[in-house]
Formats: structure tokens, sequence, C-alpha cells
């Protein structure tokens, strides 16, 4: 009787096999299987085919029947989900119900719980399929049938014995292994499908690359782990004008050397592929150099050993070529800077050495000149000389500028006690007093008088002075204002200084571009000046950290504006203490080495001297100053720093390895702004340009010898 109803479940266990050939292409192949109305579809499907199972079962007795519903309505909630084994549900139940029996409420719950225990499966052990699945598979077929076996106490009494006789044994050879080969069969199925997909995407993504390392404008090869090329692109094939055949089974170091042009060996290859990045150098039939610049990319098996190396050169070889081009441009531009600084400091060497001699003896001339006529002409005569410095000096501050060599001296000072200093220079202008219908005036607010400002003063004087002479230049009537005021700029305090004419004013078209070099507003052939005076004041408002703006209305004048930050006075900041200094010569019983190549300027120095019983004597270069204190005690040098044979800073580095004592005042006609510097470094006390000021230069002296404080 057993063995009769064993082969009656085994009839119906091959309709599950009909059901997993047709979940292949119901569900798994099916790219429609997401959509709602398909879920629906595929439930129904299952529905008719759990009827079609229960239409064949295994009749145990009258109205108790078996049959493998529970093995697929499980399956169907492993697999499919909620939707489609919900509807397969109802269909089965509903059946169940139809058929009646004495076996219908163990038939119920069996309906009712197998699917239930599928879909558990599916929902909350989402990766039973990843590992062990048999035994998932065995768990949940034996939870699913032991259910199914304990519902026999909802069959009649007098038949439940007689069932579970029965039913074991199918429990063990047919429920429970069905469940579990239905389940494994379907679940190769989606892994053979997934891995055919795979592979398909595999094929088309190899495809796709391959298409792109061909297209690709760099140059891509792959190698094996023995550096054999097996891939190769276009590119590289044209970089090396080389075709497959000749680069095919060749080894990567074959072809390339190092950077230092070496042939690459297979042991400094191995060394390089591990790198990020390299250089290597191929070298053309036509003996060119061709350097590729390559990405590494190490390609491993599936046990973490390399088996091979994708690599992707740049050819950086016009790159290189540039880069080398372009050295050689800085080189020459560097070279260009350094022979351009050369040549200003020899130009204003050239320059200030005869005008220390013009404006010096002008000066002489004039304290002992008694003819109204010849002090007239000697005064033009130190008028242009100065004009002629200040062109100078506008050349060399604009190329400092340029360079970035224009220094910035920052000190406290008055505020009220400096405009009124420039305010009063200009109330005795010659050129402003030869105007009898133009004065100047000066708008002091009460509430900075008295106030201090940390700024550079004498670049403040030099930005004044240049708006000034611009004002008095262009205005023939009427009046020029200097006037400050604080105000409050982007969130900083800033004072902003004014200069304001009644001059002829300015076009509105010119108004862009006056700050620029060599412009001016007389764009005609006519013109006065370097061009370069308003694009200085521009260049060090910037480096004081303020700016410059002008207004202006062509007939009526212009307003020159200029603003530097407002730093004041710190509380715990203690003023210098400076004591006058004597601006005639107090200097007694001395003796002076004046150290100068210049004859003219020796002289005028001689001439300054010559008073007070100095002893003076000349050296025309270092080694004489040398001599001269070897062989006399010397209280003061006046050293040039440039002279033959010894320059002055040579000079006095070793005077200072013997002698702290020797006052030294360097002069020079100096351009760059690092000569006061290299000056006070090399061990001079003072420093002083040429040309050389009367007063300045015995104001100095006198500071050294009374051991007094002297800013200037």
């Amino acid at each position: 009787m057993g063995l009769k109803y064993f082969f009656i479940i085994v009839q119906n266990a091959s309709l599950l096999i009909t059901f997993a050939l047709l979940y292949n292409y119901l569900w798994v192949k099916n790219p429609q299987k997401n959509k709602f109305v398909f879920k629906i579809i595929s439930g129904i499907i299952i529905g008719l085919l759990s009827v079609l199972i229960m239409s064949f079962p295994a009749i145990f007795f009258k109205g108790i029947i078996f049959d493998t519903r529970s093995v697929i309505l499980a399956i169907s909630g492993l697999f499919f989900g909620f939707i489609p084994t919900f509807i397969a549900t109802l269909l089965a139940l509903a059946y169940r119900i139809y058929l009646g029996g004495a076996g219908i409420y163990m038939g119920i719950a069996v309906i009712l719980t197998s699917p239930l225990i599928g879909l558990y499966w599916h929902y909350f052990r989402k990766h039973w399929s990843s590992k062990n699945f048999i035994l998932e598979l065995l768990l949940l077929a034996v939870i699913v049938h032991t259910l199914m076996f304990g519902y026999t106490l909802l069959l009649p009494k007098d038949k439940i014995i007689s069932t579970i006789e029965i039913l074991w044994l199918n429990l063990l050879f047919v429920y429970i292994p069905a469940t579990v080969l239905l389940g494994w069969f379907m679940l190769n199925q989606e892994f053979a499908f997934k891995n055919i997909q795979a592979d398909k995407r595999f094929i088309e993504t190899q495809k796709r690359f391959i298409t792109i390392l061909q297209k690709l404008k760099l140059s891509t090869v792959i190698l094996d782990k023995n550096f054999e090329i097996y891939f190769n692109n276009k590119t590289f094939n044209e970089i090396l004008n080389l075709n497959d055949e000749q680069i095919q089974k060749k080894k990567f170091n074959e072809l390339f050397s190092d950077t230092n042009n070496k042939p690459l060996s297979e042991l400094r290859l191995r060394e390089l592929l591990l790198l990020p990045n390299f250089e290597t150098i191929y070298i053309s039939k036509q003996h060119n150099e061709i350097h590729l610049y390559w990405t590494v990319v190490q390609l491993y098996d599936l046990n973490g050993d390399i088996e091979g190396y994708a690599l992707i050169g740049e050819n950086i070889t016009e790159r290189l070529l540039y880069e080398k081009e372009l050295q050689i441009a800085r080189n020459k531009a560097e070279e260009s800077d350094r022979l351009k600084t050369s040549f200003l400091s020899n130009i204003s060497h050239e320059i200030r050495t005869p005008l220390n001699s013009i404006i010096g003896f002008s000066d002489l001339l004039i304290e002992k000149e008694d003819d109204d006529e010849k002090i007239e002409f000697l005064s033009i005569i130190k008028y242009s000389s100065n004009k002629l410095l200040d062109i100078v000096n506008d050349v060399i501050d604009i190329s400092r500028l340029e360079t970035g060599q224009m220094k910035i001296t920052r000190e406290y000072f008055d505020i009220g006690e400096f405009i009124s200093f420039v305010f009063k220079i200009y109330e005795s202008d010659k050129v402003l007093l030869s105007k009898n219908n133009l004065a100047i005036k000066l708008d002091l607010p009460d509430y900075l008088k008295g106030q201090k400002l940390y700024s550079d003063k004498t670049r403040i004087q030099q930005i004044l002075n240049n708006l000034i002479n611009n004002a008095i230049k262009y205005t023939d009537k009427g009046e020029i204002e200097l006037s400050l005021e604080l105000s409050r700029i982007n969130g900083t305090d800033m004072l902003v200084f004014k200069v304001k004419d009644t001059g002829r004013g300015i076009p509105d078209n010119m108004l862009n571009i006056i700050f620029d070099r060599f412009r001016q507003v007389e764009e005609n052939d006519y013109r006065t000046g370097t061009g370069l005076g308003l694009s200085i004041c521009k260049g060090i408002v910037e480096l004081l950290g303020g700016q410059i703006w002008v207004e202006s209305t062509v007939g009526l004048g212009s307003i020159f504006y200029f603003s530097i930050p407002y730093i004041q006075k710190e509380e715990n900041y203690n003023d210098f203490i400076i004591e006058n200094v004597d601006e005639d010569l107090k200097l007694y019983n001395k003796t002076i080495v004046i150290a100068e190549d210049d004859p003219n300027s020796f002289y005028y120095l001689n001439k300054l001297l010559s008073k007070n019983d100095l002893k003076i004597y000349r050296a025309v270069n270092g080694k004489e100053v040398l001599e001269i204190i070897k062989n006399q005690k010397v209280d003061l040098i006046l050293m040039d720093l440039s002279m033959p044979q010894m320059s002055g800073l040579e000079c006095t580095k070793i005077i200072r390895e013997t002698d702290k004592e020797i006052k030294i005042i360097a002069q020079t006609a100096y351009a760059s702004l690092n000569d006061r510097d290299r000056a006070i470094d090399s061990g001079c006390d003072e420093f002083i340009s040429k040309p050389i000021n009367k007063l300045e230069l015995y104001k100095k002296i006198n500071a050294l010898f009374q051991n007094k404080i002297l800013i200037e």
C-alpha cells in the first residue's frame, strides 16, 4: 500500500520538474518579471499548477489525500515573493476546500503554512542562496513537512495512526528531497542565467574597453607577467612607427630605454612597474628620441598574484622640448633682468657721479657768489641737474616696482607735522611763485593734529611731490589744495590724501590710462616728463596697502586721491628720543679718508671737509684705504662702494675684522635698493647716496661722532 502511494507521489514530483522548467522561462529569463501584471499572471500559473498537482493525489483514505502542493507553494514563496505566491495560495486553497473530505483541515493548514515559510526565507533570510544553500533548502523542507506531519492531528482520530504509518516514508524520501532538489534546480537555473548574462556583459565590456583603448589618443599596452606585449593600440603603433607584427610578442624592455638612454633591463623594468608612473625613451629609426610617460595598473589573478600590467603612456616629447625652450627663455629673461639691473646701476652711477660734482659745486658757487645774474645761472644749472636726477630716479623706481625690489620702510611719525612740512616746501616753490594767479593751501582737520601714523613717510612724500608737481604744471590760475581726512573703506580705517587743482582737467577717455607707464594726457608730439610719475605713485600706494584714483572735469580741474591704512601709534610704543643734530660740521682735529676714484667727486668732498683742522687723505681703491689705515690713525672713512681693484664693501669687511672703532659712511651713486642693506651688513655705520647734499653729509657725520640717533 505504502509503495503504491510512494509512486503516486513520485509522479506528483515529476510535475514539479515541469514547474522548475517553467520557472526558467516564466521568471528567470523574462525581463517583465518585476511588473505587477506579470506577477499576477505568474501567481495564476503557479496556482493552476498546484491545482493540477492536487488533481493527481495519493488517496490514503476516503477524503484524506496527499500531493506535493506543500513543495510547490513553499518554493513559490522562496523564489517568487508575495504577490505570485499569494494568488497561487488562494487558488490552491479554493480547490482544496472544493475537494472537501475528512482531511480538509489538514490540507488547509498545509496550504497556508507552506508558502508563509517560503516567504519568510525570501524576505528575512535574503542571503540564503549565497552560502550553504543546500542546508538552507533542507532546513526549509524539514520545517514545512514537519509541520505537515504535525497537522495529521487535525485528521479524524481513527485515521491518524494509519496515515502516519503511510506518510512518514513519503515524508523522508519524497517531500523533503523533492523540496531540496526543486530549490537546488531552480537556483542553479538562476546561477546559470546570471553567469551567461555576466559573460555577455563581460564580453560587451571587453569589446567596449578594447574599442576605447584603440581609439584612445594615448599609447596603451598590456603586458603579461613576463613583460611580453599581448595588446597594443593604434596610437602606440603610430608613435613608434611600428606595425603589430613588429610589436607582437616583443618584450616591453626590448623597445625602450630608461631616461638616461641606457637599455632597460628586466630587473629595472620590474622595479618601475611597481611605481604608479615612470618614463621611458624610444629611439626611432630616424634616431629621434620619443619620451613616453607611463601610468601603471597592476593586474592580479584570483589568488592576488600579479599576472600582468596595463600601461597608458603620454607622449611628452613636445612638452619636454617646450619646457626646455621655456627654461632657456626663462634663463634669458633672468639674464636680461640681471643685465637690466646691472645696466640701470651703471647708468645711475655714471649719471649721478657727474651730477654729484655739478650740483655740489653749483651749491658752493651760489654760497660764495655776489653777482645776481651768476647766481641765477647757477640756480638754473642746479635746477636742471635736479630734473635730470628726477628722471633717473623715476626710471630706477619703475624698474624696482616691476622687479619687486621697491622697499617700504615704515615708522611712526606725526601726521600734522609731516603734512605741514610738505606744504611749506611748496609755499616757497619757485615754479609756483612764478605763477602770480596761482596759490596753494592746506586743509588739515583738527582731529588729525598730533596723531601718529605708522607708514613710510618718505614714500608718501614722494607720492605727494608727484601729484603736487603735476598740479602746478597743469594749473595756471586758481588754487591747489592739499588736504587729508580719515575715512572707512571696505571696513578698514584709511587715511585719504587729496590734491585738488583748478587746472585744465583730464578728458574722460584718458582717466583709465594716466596711471599706465609712459602715458600722459598729452598724447601728441609735445610732451613733458617721462610719463612714469603717476605709474610710480600707483605702485607705491598699492605697496602701502591703499588705492589711488582721480576725478576730473575738462576745464575745471582735477582731484587726485590716494588712501593708505590708518595704523596709529600703539599704546606700548615708546618714541625714539631724537636729539637735534647740527647742520654745520662739528668735527675737529680728526683724520678722514675719502675713498673715491672719481677726481671731481673727491674734489667736491674735499672742499666740504676742508675745515676744523681736519686731516684728509685720498684713496682711489680699497687697497689704498687699507694701506693708509695701516700707517695712520683714521677716525672716519667716506667709502665709495664702487672702486677698481677692491670695492668699498670688500674693504669694509676686511677693516671690521680687526677694527670696530673707525666710523665708515658708505657713499655711492646707487641704483639697487640692496646697496644700503649690503653696506650696513658689511660693517658701514651710515649710508649716503650721490649726489651728496652738504647738509645731509654734515648731519650724518655729526650724529655719528656725537652718538645721536638720526632718523630721516
